[in-house]
């Protein structure tokens, strides 16, 4: 203590080395020029394929960013166009390099890849499977999931918001607010919560204005039974990948039969 009290260490090493001396002699040695000329000798930034869109072609060591919530990735194989291997849901082909940050009124719509009998368990039961998928997938983003289904005492109405952008979970717009219900979708939601392609039929009982066309089907989508008293022995379902309104409502199945559930995030 005698030999090196604290006091004249911290001004020794203040004199030899001090902060602003440490930056200055780091930032000569490695300038930001200098990194993002090393980063962009490893990564390879093309303007017009930097949005990703599964009509690029990808080589090793390109980046994509996902409009849905900006995050970019970096090929680590290579992707031919027209694939629909997805930076994420394709963790083979691609690595996460940026987390961005979703946009607060990008929200995400699915198919569900799961298919069911008439019997939901009630809208509260279907609202609970577009959860559990959306809670175990990689590709959805993380919040509340909601069922398009319209019952005797809800209607899909409750899902949509006018200031919300729904998108598939590739980033695909496919309507603003409730023109989700009362246009052709931009893009068909024909995507399941993994990004995998669906087709078939979707419990939905709802018309172009979210309402519910026939009262309690399918004892309120309680029951799976062929004889339905309070409707035409079934359900109003969409057909995916139909366009116009019928993959909302385009014909009817009976509660005995599966079908798929549109997920909405709230």
């Amino acid at each position: 203590a005698a030999k090196a009290d604290q006091t004249a260490v911290d001004n020794a090493l203040a004199a030899k080395a001090d902060t602003a001396t440490v930056n200055t002699q780091l930032a000569a040695k490695a300038d930001k020029s200098a990194v993002e000329t090393a980063l962009q000798s490893t990564l390879k930034f093309n303007n017009s394929t930097l949005l990703w869109s599964s009509a690029h072609e990808y080589k090793v060591g390109e980046v994509a960013r996902l409009s849905f919530d900006g995050n970019l990735y970096v090929a680590v194989q290579n992707v031919p166009s027209g694939s629909t291997v997805r930076p994420n849901t394709h963790s083979s082909h691609w690595v996460l390099l940026v987390e961005g940050q979703q946009p607060a009124n990008n929200k995400a719509v699915f198919a569900t890849s799961q298919v069911y009998s008439g019997n939901l368990g009630g809208s509260t039961g279907a609202d609970a499977k577009c959860q559990s998928l959306a809670d175990a997938s990689d590709a959805a983003p993380s919040g509340v999931y909601k069922a398009l289904l319209s019952t005797s005492s809800t209607t899909a109405t409750r899902v949509i918001k006018d200031e919300h952008i729904y998108m598939r979970v590739d980033g695909r717009t496919v309507a603003t607010g409730s023109n989700l219900l009362s246009s052709t979708p931009s893009w068909e939601i024909d995507l399941d919560e993994n990004g995998n392609s669906v087709t078939g039929h979707v419990w939905t009982n709802t018309n172009r204005f979210g309402q519910r066309i026939d009262w309690r089907v399918c004892n309120d989508f309680t029951s799976s039974s062929t004889v339905d008293m309070y409707s035409n022995n079934g359900s109003v379902v969409g057909i995916i990948g139909t366009g116009s309104f019928t993959w909302l409502n385009g014909t009817v199945l009976s509660c005995n039969n599966n079908a798929r559930l549109y997920c909405v995030q709230q």
